[in-house]
């Protein structure tokens, strides 16, 4: 058998008072029925629109072509039972309520229209939950601001008092505004409680990670680390544990768990660290071999010196008396000869020639340095008695001619010794004395 849906426009009516020429028990309501299937055909949403609801009332009733209008009467679909009843439509605005919330398709509003097809009608919230970083939606609110009132979608939502719906709904739009709430975060963080020293890598890489968030009034406990002891090179971290310790109530902010650490150095003995290898030195250059030097020539052997000659022994002087030690005068000025006297004719016996005066005593000399001992002398030759004044030269004493010639010699034997003039003429006038004292005694 086929099922045949209606085609074209049908106007029913229905009997909107109780009583009446016709005694109708069923009055106008929302849930009255209109038509249902026969067992071979089941009513569609589409059916619904080509019935019109036709009534001499001019207000608060759809027309044949409008099926959107809300807050009027109209046939609709029963779907709990596929029958055709009056009914109404209402309108539901869900609001995020929030500039940083939306729903899925990015939209902040969406509304849904409500068919109300029985009078204790269990109405449906959107299944549509809007999003909002950092925080949790708690439901749907009748108010912007006061999230103390929670919504209900109900007839009573639309201003519908009593059991049955029999005029037109008074509110034909409701607004639902989403309720939030502040998304709290737990944050661990882990602190050094050893003076001096921070916490490594190593540690920080064992803090607990809670991506999950909480809202106020809400407990929340700490994780524990997955290690509780480091073990490194110079010791080990151990944990001791959070503040604060134990459930925390969430409040209005995040929750930050403190882990607490402490170092405990193992003390040993230092590894010297490794000398550097030292880079291998550059292979020096192989220097040029030198020259072979010249063989230097012989040189020639020096003429042996000839042997110097023997000196001649000096014959060894006769030792002279020993004179009288004179004081070492200063070398006398040698006195003026004196004048010759003229020849008398007869030579008379001349006096005896006054003794000079004595020299002063000159002034101590200087000690000379000490020479060298003089080679003893020759000893003089008796001196011959001094010249007579007045005698000419040819009568000359030849004695004292001697005594010059001696002191001559004397002088030059001295010189070969190495004795200076002042030893020769200390000698000098120690002969002069003892010529004097010669005289004087053949004088007498």
């Amino acid at each position: 058998m086929v099922e045949v849906s209606l085609t074209n426009k049908i106007n029913v009516s229905i009997s909107e008072q109780e009583g009446g020429e016709n005694k109708e028990i069923s009055k106008r309501q929302v849930g009255y029925l209109v038509a249902k299937g026969d067992g071979t055909y089941t009513p569609t949403k589409e059916d619904a629109k080509l019935l019109h609801y036709f009534t001499r009332d001019t207000v608060g009733v759809s027309d044949y072509s409008d099926h959107n209008s809300l807050a009027k009467w109209d046939y609709v679909l029963n779907p709990e039972n596929n029958t055709i009843v009056l009914g109404q439509r209402a309108k539901v605005v869900y609001d995020v309520n929030a500039d940083n919330a939306k729903f899925s398709d990015g939209n902040k509003v969406i509304e849904e229209v409500v068919t109300l097809y029985k009078p204790d009608l269990n109405l449906q919230e959107t299944t549509q939950i809007p999003t909002r970083e950092g925080y949790r939606f708690k439901g749907w609110f009748t108010t912007k601001d006061n999230q103390s009132d929670k919504f209900t979608l109900s007839k009573e939502s639309f201003g519908v008092t009593g059991d049955q719906i029999v005029s037109p709904i008074a509110k034909e739009s409701i607004t639902a505004y989403a309720g939030w709430e502040k998304e709290q975060k737990v944050i661990y963080t882990f602190v050094s409680e050893t003076v001096g020293k921070q916490i490594p890598l190593v540690v920080e890489a064992l803090k607990p990670l809670d991506n999950a968030t909480y809202i106020k009034g809400e407990k929340v406990t700490p994780k524990q680390p997955t290690q509780t002891e480091v073990a490194l090179e110079e010791g080990k971290w151990v944990f001791k544990g959070y503040e604060p310790d134990g459930s925390v109530t969430v409040e209005n902010t995040d929750i930050n768990f403190k882990g607490v650490w402490i170092f405990e150095e193992i003390k040993k003995p230092e590894t010297p660290e490794k000398p550097e290898t030292p880079e291998k030195p550059e292979t020096p250059e192989t220097p040029e071999k030198p020259e072979t030097p010249e063989k230097p020539e012989t040189p020639e052997t020096p003429e042996k010196p000839e042997k110097p000659e023997t000196p001649e022994t000096p014959e060894k002087p006769e030792t002279p008396e020993t004179p009288e030690k004179p004081e070492t005068p200063e070398k006398p000025e040698t006195p003026e000869k004196p004048e010759t006297p003229e020849k008398p004719e007869k030579p008379e016996t001349p006096e005896k020639p006054e003794t000079p005066e004595k020299p002063e005593t000159p002034e101590k000399p200087e000690t000379p340095e000490k020479p060298e001992t003089p080679e003893k002398p020759e000893k003089p030759e008796k001196p011959g008695d001094p010249e007579k004044p007045g005698i000419p030269k040819k009568l000359e004493n030849p004695r004292v001619t001697e005594k010059s010639v001696v002191v001559k010699e004397q002088k030059g034997n001295l010189a070969k010794t190495g004795q200076t003039e002042t030893n020769t003429g200390i000698i000098g006038v120690g002969l002069m004395m003892l010529a004097t004292m010669i005289k004087r005694r053949k004088k007498r």
